[in-house]
């Protein structure tokens, strides 16, 4: 099968992860990555693979939606599927290094000048502007922002108890 290849983690997935999915020659086909990073960095990455694949698919339900470890696990699946990778989807940031790795395929670099991220998607949640969330978002919901919020300010504060507890001394009692 003729894929468009896009991977990225995803987390989460905005209006321009959403512009990726505009090329519709061949099957799109997103490699979400999830690490081991993905899954321990909870406050950069606080949604599950399956959260994120339920996000994805909101936004385009023909989509083919893997998770994979790394580029390399990418290769290996695509071999394994027989995907024949036309298009590599990718940011500027990345193209130069795919270009080298996927050689076969035609490298089609998105346009970041939009400044839309994930990172500023959390940078949001963080500071509790859902009207500024919600218009970098494919879907409208406010459930959506609150148990994305929820995971981070969670993880936030075991972070901050775990560094009180390791680094700061307790005052000593005065009796």
């Amino acid at each position: 099968m003729n894929i468009n290849l896009i991977i990225g983690r995803f987390n989460p997935f905005t209006i321009g992860h959403k512009n990726l999915l505009q090329n519709n020659e061949y099957q799109n086909v997103i490699f979400v990555i999830n690490g081991a990073k993905s899954r321990t960095d909870f406050v950069k990455n606080p949604l599950s693979f399956e959260e994120r694949y339920d996000l994805i698919k909101l936004v385009d339900e023909n989509v083919i939606v893997i998770e994979a470890l790394s580029i390399n696990h990418v290769i290996d699946i695509c071999a394994n599927r027989n995907f024949i990778i036309k298009n590599v989807v990718s940011g500027k940031d990345r193209a130069k290094s795919y270009s080298r790795i996927f050689s076969e395929a035609n490298i089609i670099e998105y346009d970041r000048s939009d400044k839309i991220s994930s990172s500023l998607a959390k940078n949001y949640i963080i500071n509790n502007d859902f009207i500024s969330f919600e218009k970098i978002v494919p879907w409208n919901s406010k459930f959506i922002f609150d148990n994305i919020k929820e995971k981070i300010t969670g993880w936030v504060n075991v972070i901050i108890a775990r560094f009180r507890r390791w680094f700061i001394k307790p005052s000593p009692r005065i009796n």
